[in-house]
């Protein structure tokens, strides 16, 4: 990724909706998924116990902007430079991203349910559809300025239409 990349997008992480962080893609080294992920956890764990319950959440912290969805046990967070323009971030995009990872991994998923052993290299197929989707996304804003209607989720929905070589 170039640095125009690297200014944008900062980690885009798949988890378990109890902070067991899935598939990463960091471009920001300072972010750490197995500390992120379940603190977003807790937050909306409680935040069910409360009757708050929320499936999606945006959050600004310093430089960055938050969003995580949670869909089936699952949370999709991406985290972006607060400033980063954005091409249609959309709860249902994310919820559909959600939704395929889900598809793809059912076994594995209820596996890790079950508390049996999984091997978490499994799901570098679908960290590879993130890169793609993300490389594919700086090229549409470099490309076109004016045309910005796809958002990176978009991409990503629209690679499991690809199969990754």
């Amino acid at each position: 990724m170039n640095e125009q990349s690297r200014q944008q997008f900062k980690m885009i992480v798949v988890a378990t909706e109890n902070g067991l962080p899935l598939v990463s893609v960091k471009l920001d080294k300072n972010l750490k998924e197995e500390y992120l992920t379940p603190f977003f956890s807790s937050i909306h764990q409680y935040s069910d116990l409360g009757g708050l319950q929320s499936h999606q959440t945006n959050v600004i912290i310093n430089d960055y902007e938050i969003v995580i969805n949670r869909k089936d046990g699952l949370m999709l967070i991406g985290v972006f430079d607060k400033d980063m323009k954005k091409l249609s971030i959309m709860q249902d995009n994310m919820y559909k991203v959600l939704t395929l990872f889900k598809k793809m991994y059912q076994e594995e998923l209820e596996a890790i349910q079950e508390n049996k052993p999984v091997d978490m290299k499994i799901f570098k197929k679908f960290e590879f559809l993130i890169e793609n989707a993300m490389q594919t996304y700086i090229q549409q804003l470099k490309e076109d300025e004016e045309n910005r209607d796809k958002g990176i989720f978009t991409k990503l929905i629209s690679l499991f239409k690809k199969k990754p070589e």
